[in-house]
């Protein structure tokens, strides 16, 4: 064992990363935390993921991916410093000195504080992806409770958190891990005597003029720690480090049916309200988003869709589901909507025996699953339209 900064005793934890998981939640009251601890390496997030992030980033078609970047220099924002951090270098190989090299304090690129906070990196890489869906998994576990499992990224030698010390949403729980080179300070204060100082804030941009004594944890590289998101907390960059922050969130049943009816607007115009879709109530909105997140193993965001070549298909071809990714179906009296890693496609008519088949088989060929779907009454044309859609999400593949 050994200490951190505040005194307290820092877990190492299992080396397997499904282990690791289970450990972590029953160890830090539920991710609650604070707990300070070493992973040994065996939650797989390290700069090669970092790096796939960012080239996955760099290869998305438009300029909608920027508004998941925010980067600061000298404490203010500088929304350039984004593109060019995606102009440099950053393959695997080279991603951790690039990082060192442009964000030291002061950059001779970007200037003085240089830092940069990227959201919603899931996006961008199919190893991110794959990655946090196996920590979901194992926290399943120990869990039924429903979540989301998102990162962010905070990267720079900007000193505090540009917005200064804050409490996050109680629905939410944040393990981070310093990647390096250096070391990071997270400060902590007790929710109560800053709200006795300052009132109802969510925000302290002066932190200094907290007069409660905080809590400090220094973690060097490769160290982790479990943020109590409800108490007041900030993190200290003073010299160049990157940290991945894996944030779960447990939203509440009132969201989940508002966030799922969000995703249906666009069809329901086009609907009208004689389609089930259109009268379905809070608890049906709630079940359409539970499958939607199972369908992408709990993962707040999908990873982007792409054109697919269905024309190379063959009645020959094999289907085979990706693995751990499974579609999930919810009913209506004659159409069905099918949800595929995070996405869906409302199918005019019912397909679900061949869906069944092939999650059961996980592999069929291509004329087995039209067969079985046009016995099922939905017709060749839709059950292709259905297999367009699976391979668009990354859900499905086929080869010869």
């Amino acid at each position: 064992m050994t200490k951190s900064s505040a005194g307290a005793a820092m877990s190492v934890l299992a080396k397997d990363s499904s282990a690791m998981w289970r450990e972590l939640y029953m160890q830090s009251n539920q991710l609650r935390g604070p707990l300070h601890f070493q992973s040994v390496h065996s939650s797989q997030i390290d700069f090669e993921l970092v790096s796939s992030i960012f080239e996955g980033a760099r290869r998305a078609p438009g300029s909608v991916k920027l508004n998941y970047f925010r980067g600061y220099v000298g404490g203010r924002e500088d929304y350039r410093l984004a593109e060019r951090f995606l102009e440099q270098n950053l393959s695997p190989k080279t991603i951790s000195s690039t990082i060192t090299r442009l964000f030291c304090a002061p950059s001779p690129i970007f200037g003085e504080r240089p830092g940069l906070v990227v959201n919603g990196g899931l996006q961008w890489s199919g190893a991110a992806q794959h990655c946090l869906a196996a920590a979901a998994e194992a926290l399943t576990e120990v869990s039924e409770d429903l979540f989301t499992i998102d990162l962010t990224l905070f990267i720079g030698s900007y000193g505090a958190t540009p917005f200064g010390a804050h409490i996050d949403d109680s629905s939410h729980r944040t393990v981070l891990f310093n990647l390096g080179p250096n070391e990071k300070i997270i400060k902590i204060w007790n929710r109560p005597d800053v709200e006795h100082q300052f009132g109802m804030v969510r925000n302290v941009y002066d932190f200094d003029a907290i007069s409660a004594r905080a809590s400090s944890f220094c973690l060097a590289r490769g160290d982790c720690f479990v943020l109590p998101s409800t108490q007041f907390h900030v993190g200290i960059n003073q010299n160049v480090s990157t940290a991945v922050a894996i944030v779960l969130d447990y939203p509440r049943e009132g969201s989940l049916a508002a966030q799922e009816l969000a995703f249906h607007r666009a069809e329901l115009d086009k609907l009208g309200d004689s389609h089930p879709l259109a009268r379905q109530n809070v608890h049906g909105l709630v079940e359409m988003a539970r499958l939607r997140n199972i369908s992408n193993c709990r993962l707040r965001y999908p990873i982007s869709p792409h054109p697919t070549e269905l024309a190379k298909l063959k009645r020959s071809s094999f289907l085979r589901l990706v693995s751990p990714f499974r579609h999930q179906v919810y009913r209506f009296n004659k159409s069905e909507l099918i949800f595929s890693r995070g996405r869906h496609y409302l199918c005019t008519s019912p397909i679900s025996a061949a869906l069944n088949r092939l999650g059961d088989m996980a592999s069929i060929r291509t004329d087995q699953f039209i067969q079985i779907a046009d016995q099922g009454g939905c017709d060749v044309e839709e059950a292709l339209r259905v297999i367009d859609f699976l391979l668009s999400t990354s859900g499905l593949t086929f080869h010869d």
